[in-house]
């Protein structure tokens, strides 16, 4: 199932790709991307293809607003539904979407998920580290690249001026699109500070958690998985040599990364353990 939906009252359908497992029986792999991505970004669908043939049941989606559009959900054509995008915004979708996991895609298929993962990347792991810390459907958990903590995040910005102009702009060095938030995601992190800490949340997480970093990232340092890694409490740590914030994954991409191809067999050991 490619560009597939899941129908919601709000209006904001979430658009996914399920790649079915040929076992009936088998864990489902929930994979969320980051800031400024989509699940058609770089080598997601290899990613998606690599688990299918290990067995697993794979699904990557779009976060309903991440700048996408059910019509055309590459780059970023829907700059004003970014710009209203919050951190609750996206684990309330994540909700939704393991919410059809376990219901109508199961039902759909008569597939028994024996297991529910979590993979996330960047800022996707960062909500897929929250979704773990208050949800006990998921069994596993692994990240890639991510953010230990939201709040310094906004070190980024003068807040001041986001407020009293009321959105700011962040370039694409991509598509060189300006890329508007508004202040209100600022002010949900405040209104849901609690739910949305992650030093404090991951404390909680009891499940296995598996940590991937590349000692090169510049976009997240390396310091973020250490954290994560001291806080959860069975956790273990991955560090490539090399690879930036995206394992050497570029877009559009023509071929797999070496660096990437290893990252997904430490995953799917990990996983299979």
């Amino acid at each position: 199932m490619r560009n597939a939906l899941i129908n919601r009252d709000n209006g904001r359908d979430l658009l996914f790709d399920y790649f079915p497992s040929n076992l009936k029986s088998a864990p489902i792999i929930v994979f969320c991307h980051g800031f400024k991505g989509y699940k058609d970004w770089g080598n997601w669908n290899e990613m998606g293809l690599y688990f299918q043939r290990k067995g697993f049941h794979f699904l990557k989606f779009n976060f309903s607003l991440n700048g996408g559009t059910i019509e055309n959900p590459i780059d970023f054509p829907d700059l004003e539904a970014f710009a209203q995008n919050t951190y609750s915004q996206e684990l309330n979708d994540l909700n939704d979407v393991i919410n059809y996991v376990n219901g109508e895609l199961s039902e759909l298929n008569g597939c028994s998920f024996e297991k529910l993962f979590l993979i996330g990347h960047s800022r996707g792991g960062a909500i897929a580290t929250l979704k773990t810390a208050e949800d006990d459907r998921v069994d596993k958990l692994v990240t890639m690249a991510a953010p230990a903590n939201l709040e310094v995040r906004f070190e980024n910005y003068n807040l001041e001026e986001w407020q009293s102009i009321g959105r700011v702009y962040i370039k694409n060095g991509r598509t060189k699109q300006m890329m508007p938030l508004n202040f209100a995601f600022y002010k949900d992190f405040l209104n849901n500070r609690e739910r949305l800490d992650i030093p404090s949340r991951a404390t909680s997480i009891s499940i296995p958690t598996f940590i991937l970093h590349a000692n090169d990232d510049p976009v997240v340092s390396l310091e973020n998985a250490e954290h994560l890694n001291s806080w959860i409490k069975d956790s273990r740590i991955y560090i490539s040599a090399e690879g930036g914030h995206t394992f050497n994954m570029q877009h559009p991409s023509s071929e797999m990364p070496q660096t990437f191809l290893k990252i997904l067999d430490v995953i799917q050991e990990f996983l299979d353990f």
